[in-house]
């Protein structure tokens, strides 16, 4: 029953949020801060923690809205909801419970714009999973409002740091296009591997198709490269040479996914596969190369 609750949760992606690194160090680069020793380590993994929790009351609010869909899918029908071993009562009790606990938390050790940030990123799973609005059938707009996450995500890294000066808007803009990147990637994989039997699931894929979500990916990937290359002109010039190995970057990501090598429907597996480590590490150190 335990491990039922724990996939409940989802606790195998609460690595997304670590994403709020990239705000924590844009942060400091940006603002000129420094590190506050210890007390500052225990308010970045607080920040994750706090983080995390409102994505699992997400993950839980989502299986409990599709609990009908996701017995036709193909893999969720074996998800702890639709599959019968946790009660859609005692799973709204334990979202109550996390967020109610996680908001009190946030608002007593962090700033009020921290606060605020977590509340909008459980607004905006609200938004994405519930009736009337449920931006998850409306097509395109599902990827455009799940991608949004990445920023709030930012946006939380940055005011661990920061009180209330906000990050220039192209940052955000680049942290929600590489998002974007990604869950159209997601999308395109699902309809390749499952085809139409994903209709009954959600209507979206009765729009979708290869070649739509195809000119997405490379749509989003133009889009980053744009904001990419303009925060990088704006701070640091030096690095403009790095630019044309993150378009490499992005397109080499975008061929795994076409050719099926990447299954990214299981994103996180394809997160953490050697290729996508290595490449990503190879990145790092080039523009690490670049800035020194």
């Amino acid at each position: 029953m335990f491990y039922s609750y724990i996939r409940l949760m989802r606790v195998d992606h609460w690595f997304k949020n670590l994403f709020l690194i990239a705000g924590i160090i844009s942060a400091i680069f940006i603002s000129q801060s420094g590190f506050i020793g210890s007390q500052f380590v225990i308010q970045v993994i607080g920040a994750f923690i706090l983080a995390s929790l409102i994505s699992s009351v997400n993950y839980i609010v989502n299986q409990i809205a599709d609990a009908e869909f996701d017995k036709r899918h193909p893999d969720k029908k074996t998800r702890p909801i639709p599959s019968g071993k946790i009660s859609i009562f005692r799973a709204e009790i334990l979202a109550f419970t996390i967020l109610l606990g996680s908001l009190i938390v946030a608002n007593v050790l962090y700033n009020a714009n921290f606060f605020y940030i977590l509340i909008s990123l459980w607004v905006a799973g609200i938004l994405y999973n519930i009736r009337p609005i449920r931006l998850k059938n409306i097509p395109y707009l599902d990827v455009v409002s799940e991608s949004l996450n990445n920023p709030i995500r930012f946006l939380l890294g940055w005011f661990v740091v920061v009180k209330s000066e906000f990050p220039p808007l192209l940052i955000l803009l680049l942290t929600w296009s590489i998002g974007a990147v990604l869950m159209t990637a997601k999308r395109y994989d699902e309809l390749k591997f499952y085809g139409k039997k994903l209709v009954p699931y959600r209507d979206t894929f009765n729009t979708y198709s290869l070649k739509s979500l195809s000119v997405m990916m490379y749509f989003y990937v133009t889009l980053s490269t744009i904001f990419i290359t303009r925060e990088i002109y704006k701070y640091k010039q030096s690095l403009l040479i790095g630019v044309p190995f993150i378009l490499l970057y992005l397109l080499w990501i975008v061929k795994k996914v076409k050719s099926g090598e990447a299954r990214a429907r299981k994103i996180e597996s394809f997160i953490f596969s050697y290729k996508f480590v290595l490449n990503t590490i190879i990145i790092i150190i080039l523009f690490v190369l670049f800035y020194l």
